[in-house]
């Protein structure tokens, strides 16, 4: 099997070490190693750096072309051609393209970002050449194809879609729209319709215009001879003819604070968590005080573990798992933003308390000890930069195009070290407004009952509100103008959520087979045991498996197998992975994946998703499983995985489970009653076409009590 490179560092890091090493001196300092500059008469800026730790080559090409070029009505339109710049050319085909890339066991790509458009590939060295003149017909000869453009197309409306369930996502969308609206390049995304109107004018139009070579930036970094480079260079991009004069966005002024507390509140109904945002204007990269007010980000959010905000909203509060806080820059301001998430119940006292935090910031400043950690990690983090040729030639391709100068590289640390305390007050006093500042919340909006103010002083009900699944563009209706929709008479109000008819009537069969709604919802906990093979250490071995599940957030998953035993527990908003007898904290992430995803084998508990309006169910046609006709039944949700469910036409009952993004496919078969519910005695499991386990169910308990100890974290 060829290993790409990606995966060859992974597993080389002494060799991604030596990489870092060569690049600095014993007194820490940063030493560069040479980059060697020239330019061809088309206006290609070249930028050679040699590193012959390994026998890689990474190439990076800049083009002035980005998302904020993009015309008004046509947002995407940057994105869209970026991503057919690999989908066919005047000489290959995309399929010849990706063959030829693979075939070498590179990479190629193609990112569209605010400013700038970065095309990239990474090979070996001896595949130096087959790489670069892969690079510059993509580059300088696309297409278009017909074909492609709807594929591309409907990938780039499958990832909007992607966003809308993604809370996150979605939160900083409109975060950001709140802050700069449509009018800015912050605040103006692509949407379906924006998609759906692009054509393949528009898509030439774009390329024509702006993928030019006066003005582009290359970087080629490794194992390299410059003068072999050039020479490659000038053949891949010789016949590359340039057009008008490049030029960067044009001017954009920041937009004016909001006046108080500018709250917008974004509507998902049944959400457990509100995700939570504050934003306002940032700064440039040329600023005079950008380094002390990145210094002042670390010590307020962005430092993690050591940072005002995690300790006191996380550590002292118990409020979140995670927040934090960035500036990102542009050549021209950008956004300072603090994200969190919270209990619904724990939400507007979270958001208080960070505005809290955020005053006593900027009201008191930072200490001495603060500023020198600091600058230490702003100083260190510049350094491992260098840890990976990509890292390396991102950095000098930054240098580069923000005209930081030449010697940003080596002095950037000393830099850091220079900034006094004082200027990083200064740069407090202004850049952080926790009175003037925007605010989007987004959960369920049942967390304003019993509110009449947040924030001190402003009416929930006049607090704007927009539906998730409405364009970022929706104009917000007061709070208090909201009513309460009513379900469809004669439907459970869990099936009836954000179904279609067709969909609704085979769920509904779906629950009854099971044992109906009513025996399934007095469910409060089960225990069962399995005995079975299960794939360990590339072999199937004999294994017992106990599945404890209490309602409504806690589980406890123990698996023994060959004499090696493993359990994973979530009690709650809190839990742990047991491997032997040495144990280790579930992080945030995991943790927050866990507690929304569906149990492993509890087939008759699938049901109870229909209770929670985070998920998202819709028929997607028919298919046969194993001689069987099956409705297939989507089911996506913000926080966990992609699932299908396949339902036997006759029985109604679950027959596969397919967990599509991970490539693992569960097979229920032998269903039995026990009590008032049906349950599949056996189970198999199939990951990437492998057989992985092999179970059958030896017995199975609800409603019993389960020892509260079972969920308790191990001493």
């Amino acid at each position: 099997m060829r290993m790409k490179i990606t995966q060859f560092l992974k597993k080389s890091p002494a060799l991604t070490l030596v990489l870092l090493l060569a690049v600095l001196q014993a007194d820490a300092q940063v030493k560069v190693p040479p980059i060697r500059t020239e330019a061809l008469t088309n206006g290609v800026r070249v930028l050679m750096l040699e590193q012959h730790q390994l026998p890689m080559v990474y190439m990076a090409l800049m083009v002035r072309a980005g998302s904020g070029f993009d015309p008004a009505g046509k947002e995407g339109l940057a994105r869209f051609t970026a991503e057919m710049l690999t989908q066919g050319t005047k000489n290959r085909t995309a399929d010849k393209i990706a063959e030829e890339i693979d075939s070498i066991g590179g990479e190629l790509d193609a990112q569209a970002q605010i400013e700038r458009t970065i095309i990239s590939a990474r090979v070996l060295k001896k595949d130096f050449k087959t790489g670069l003149r892969l690079l510059g017909d993509v580059v300088r000869n696309a297409i278009f194809p017909d074909a492609e453009m709807e594929i591309v197309r409907n990938q780039l409306l499958g990832q909007i879609s992607a966003v809308r369930d993604n809370p996150g996502a979605l939160l900083q969308q409109h975060l950001l729209y709140s802050l700069f609206t449509s009018e800015h390049p912050l605040g103006s995304f692509m949407s379906m319709d924006s998609l759906k109107s692009i054509t393949k004018d528009d898509l030439q139009q774009f390329y024509s215009k702006y993928y030019l070579p006066n003005g582009a930036i290359l970087v080629v970094a490794g194992d390299i001879n410059p003068s072999d480079v050039m020479n490659e260079v000038r053949t891949a991009f010789i016949n590359w003819a340039p057009g008008a004069k490049a030029t960067n966005l044009p001017a954009i002024a920041p937009p004016p604070p909001p006046n108080g507390y500018q709250v917008r509140f974004v509507q998902k109904a049944g959400q457990t968590q509100v995700q939570i945002g504050l934003a306002e204007s940032g700064i440039t990269f040329k600023d005079s005080d950008y380094l002390p007010a990145q210094l002042a980000n670390y010590i307020l959010g962005g430092g993690g573990f050591s940072s005002r905000l995690l300790k006191v909203v996380r550590s002292q509060e118990g409020k979140t798992y995670s927040i934090s806080s960035r500036f990102i820059p542009y050549k021209f301001p950008g956004v300072f933003e603090i994200t969190t998430f919270s209990r619904n119940e724990e939400a507007l006292a979270t958001l208080e308390l960070v505005i809290r935090e955020l005053k006593k910031f900027r009201e008191g400043g930072i200490t001495p000890d603060e500023l020198n950690k600091a600058k230490g990690a702003i100083a260190g983090r510049h350094i491992l930069r260098f840890e990976t040729l990509p890292g390396f030639a991102q950095t000098v391709l930054d240098q580069e195009f923000y005209e930081r100068g030449k010697d940003w590289l080596s002095k950037f640390p000393d830099q850091v070290m220079l900034v006094k305390l004082d200027d990083v007050n200064k740069a407090i006093q202004s850049h952080f407004d926790p009175d003037n500042i925007t605010i989007v919340l987004l959960g369920d909006r049942n967390i304003f009952e019993g509110h009449e103010t947040i924030l001190g002083n402003i009416p929930t009900g006049e607090i704007g509100v927009v539906n998730w699944n409405q364009p970022l563009t929706t104009t917000t209706r007061p709070l208090r103008l909201l009513t309460q929709k009513t379900n469809a008479a004669n439907c459970a109000p869990q099936i009836c959520a954000s179904m279609d008819d067709k969909t609704r009537t085979i769920v509904q069969a779906w629950v009854q087979a099971q044992g109906g709604l009513e025996a399934i919802s007095k469910i409060n906990d089960r225990t069962a045991h399995w005995t079975g093979q299960m794939n360990f250490n590339r072999q199937l071995s004999h294994a017992t498996i106990t599945e404890r599940w209490q309602n409504p957030n806690k589980f406890e998953f123990a698996v023994e197998v060959s004499n090696f035993q493993y359990a994973q527990v979530v009690n709650g908003e809190e839990g742990w992975t047991k491997v032997q007898n040495r144990s280790r904290d579930l992080n945030a992430e995991n943790l927050l994946e866990l507690g929304s995803e569906l149990f492993f084998f509890q087939s008759e508990f699938l049901p109870k998703i229909l209770s929670n309006p985070n998920y998202r169910l819709t028929l997607a046609g028919t298919a046969t499983v194993e001689k069987t006709t099956t409705a297939v039944i989507e089911v996506r949700s913000a926080t966990s995985h992609p699932y299908k469910f396949y339902l036997d036409q006759t029985t109604h009952r679950l027959v596969k489970l397919e967990l599509v993004n991970e490539k693992q496919e569960y097979f229920y078969t032998d269903y039995k009653q026990m009590g008032n519910i049906w349950s599949a005695s056996h189970v198999r499991v199939v990951i990437e076409g492998k057989l992985d386990s092999d179970l059958t169910l030896q017995n199975v308990q609800y409603n019993q009590g389960i020892d509260p100890k079972t969920f308790e974290r191990p001493k």
